[in-house]
């Protein structure tokens, strides 16, 4: 599909570039082996991938191009167009009837709401303008400078900075399966980045903390945080599904991990990925789990007086923010 070209604001490197007939450039990024054709049609300036890696048949392409271009038999194709920020809501709206964690529904909206917002610095507004070239570009604003300038600055929490690698893929990623959800949908005729490739995975071993570091933040802690830290490392559970633990998930030894509605609100709740499973406990986290059931007045097993509009749950970010104190 040939899309209008906006000029980029961190351009690929061109290697190479050719001029091909009077109206046609070919030329070839740092960034891709395939090469691209160039050309004004319409007051607008095209850009497309060839979806080829060899000169000589770019070179023939092209030449068709030109003399379409000089007898005026070039048309634009009238293909689908839907904006970015509709695309977004539709997709999002999808994901949420597919029953997809909260959590990651709420990644993928500061994503989509993040390339929306660099789209727009570009003049793009509509999902069909995003080839391969744009996300080649967005890929670099991610690695070297970050979207500080494009999105508004939070005073608390996640700050928009220069992002890892694991981050960069992360937020293409959603822009791709966006564009790929589009075309399924019928939203686009075809897909305008399938020349486009991930950057690769980062495999990075998980960060755990030694022994002295984590006596060093027991010794620092106070009630009931330290009881917290005691059963999160006796059992291994993830920080969300310590706080959704109730009373009644305790049987004797063992603990069960499982899908539940909350008894106040009704809202539901499963572990990551679905997965139920029932953890042993050793004798101090028997101990642990005892104590806070006794201290506990509602039906949750750990209590927070000071959560707000959760009756006495706690939240996982409250663990966190009692870690880093």
């Amino acid at each position: 599909m040939e899309t209008p070209l906006a000029t980029p604001k961190n351009p690929t490197q061109v290697v190479e570039r050719e001029r091909v007939g009077e109206r046609v450039t070919i030329f070839r990024t740092s960034r891709s082996p395939k090469w691209y054709i160039e050309y004004t049609f319409d007051r607008q300036q095209i850009r497309r991938s060839l979806q080829t890696m060899s000169k000589k048949q770019a070179r023939i392409l092209a030449e068709k191009k030109n003399l379409e271009l000089v007898h005026g038999i070039t048309i634009l194709p009238v293909g689908k167009s839907v904006e970015i920020d509709e695309a977004g809501q539709q997709y999002l709206r999808a994901v949420t009837l597919r029953g997809i964690s909260q959590g990651t529904i709420t990644g993928y909206r500061r994503h989509i709401g993040q390339f929306a917002a660099y789209a727009r610095s570009r003049g793009i507004t509509r999902l069909e303008r995003v080839d391969a070239a744009v996300l080649e570009d967005y890929q670099v604003l991610l690695t070297e400078e970050g979207l500080g300038a494009l999105v508004p600055l939070r005073k608390r929490g996640r700050q928009v900075k220069r992002a890892a690698p694991k981050t960069v893929r992360d937020k293409l990623k959603t822009v791709r399966q966006l564009i790929k959800w589009a075309v399924r949908r019928k939203l686009l005729s075809e897909d305008p980045s399938s020349g486009y490739s991930l950057p690769s995975n980062p495999k990075k071993q998980a960060y755990c903390w030694s022994p002295a570091e984590v006596q060093a933040i027991r010794e620092k802690s106070s009630a009931p945080w330290t009881d917290i830290f005691d059963f999160l490392a006796m059992t291994g559970l993830r920080a969300d599904e310590l706080c959704w633990l109730l009373k009644s998930d305790v049987r004797d030894n063992l603990i069960q991990i499982r899908a539940k509605a909350c008894p106040l609100t009704g809202k539901n709740w499963k572990p990551k990925h679905g997965r139920e499973r029932v953890v042993p406990l050793p004798p101090l986290a028997v101990e642990i789990a005892r104590r806070a059931t006794k201290c506990s007045p509602g039906g949750w097993l750990f209590w927070s007086p000071t959560s707000r509009n959760k009756a006495g749950r706690i939240l996982p970010h409250l663990i966190w923010l009692a870690v880093k104190q």
